[in-house]
């Protein structure tokens, strides 16, 4: 199988789209899958999980967040650990905010079919998709599977602050405020029934299970059909989107879009 690979800009984003050449279906139009990195990644790194949507017929979309890959800055860059890791929040809202023009940009494209679109995240990336999925939402955007990641950013972030006490002069107050209010889970009720596949490890110290359990119990009384909403747990793998989790989210994409 022959693949076409190409680097652009898209709506300001610098992508790079893979899908799987089709010299017998001149024309034919393919589903698309927007994939979002983690946190101090860039879509390059995520080829091979680009690779395996590509192969299972997407047309697949990497992308760099904000003050990621081909978008990062000097200064930013420049900055110790604890304070880039402190943007965290910002830099989810600003891309889930930014998809949907990266989205639309695609509208006349020759083989990339936006009515029939999803989204893949792993860490930030998942992140972003839960964010994006109760505030930003199109109806061309039919599924998603967010991977080794948590809805639950107050919670989350509070366990951090509590383990690394360098966080509390990133977090006062008015900014802890902010990021509980856009916390995805004060809006449970807007994923109800939207196809979504949500994939964890166990041992993750990064996304703790339980953070996760706690959210599946919220949410799966919200959906009528319950075949729409899938929690998978993965023993072993820690913080890490193994090859496993991806061909899984080409699954349940593929039997959703």
């Amino acid at each position: 199988m022959k693949f076409d690979l190409e680097t652009t800009i898209r709506s300001e984003i610098p992508v790079l789209e893979i899908s799987a050449a089709q010299p017998n279906h001149p024309g034919a139009r393919l589903p698309v899958v927007f994939y979002m990195h983690g946190f101090g990644s860039y879509k390059e790194r995520k080829l091979d999980q680009g690779y395996y949507l590509a192969k299972a017929g997407f047309f697949t979309v990497l992308f760099d967040a904000p003050l990621h890959g081909r978008r990062i800055t000097g200064e930013f860059a420049s900055l110790p650990l604890v304070d880039r890791q402190s943007a965290i929040y910002d830099i989810i809202v600003e891309s889930s905010g930014s998809l949907n023009d990266l989205i639309r940009s695609y509208q006349n494209h020759p083989v990339a079919d936006i009515s029939r679109t999803a989204l893949v995240g792993s860490s930030m990336g998942g992140m972003t998709i839960f964010h994006y999925l109760v505030n930003h939402r199109l109806p061309e955007v039919k599924a998603a599977s967010p991977i080794i990641s948590t809805p639950c950013w107050e919670k989350n972030l509070r366990k951090k602050i509590l383990h690394d006490l360098r966080l509390v002069s990133h977090f006062p107050d008015e900014r802890l405020k902010g990021i509980t209010q856009n916390d995805p889970v004060r809006l449970l009720k807007r994923l109800a029934d939207f196809p979504l596949l949500i994939q964890n490890g166990v041992d993750d110290e990064v996304m703790p299970i339980e953070e996760i359990r706690e959210f599946r119990k919220k949410l799966e009384p919200r959906y009528r059909k319950k075949e729409l909403i899938e929690f998978i747990e993965y023993y072993n793998v820690g913080h890490e989107a193994t090859d496993e989790m991806i061909c899984r989210a080409a699954e349940w994409i593929r039997a959703h879009v």
